[in-house]
């Protein structure tokens, strides 16, 4: 048995995925949204880096089509 802890709050949006990556110290995760015509937004649990804005954010906002590469801080 092996409980498997939510990576974000809440539930995804259809189409929405996130997944999660550790090299042991530092978490990633990326978030992928395959809608071809709706805007996503994901709240994380924690404050993340947004490795493609250089932001500290709190929610991830995704364009159709759009993804983020979140680091822990």
């Amino acid at each position: 048995y092996c409980e498997i802890e939510p990576l974000v709050k809440g539930e995804l949006a259809h189409g929405v995925t996130a997944h999660s990556r550790t090299d042991g110290e530092t978490k990633y995760i990326f978030v992928e949204n395959y809608s071809p015509d709706k805007c996503a937004t994901v709240e994380l649990k924690e404050k993340m880096k947004n490795m493609l804005s250089g932001e500290i954010i709190e929610k991830a906002e995704l364009e159709p089509y759009g993804f983020a590469v979140l680091r822990s801080v």
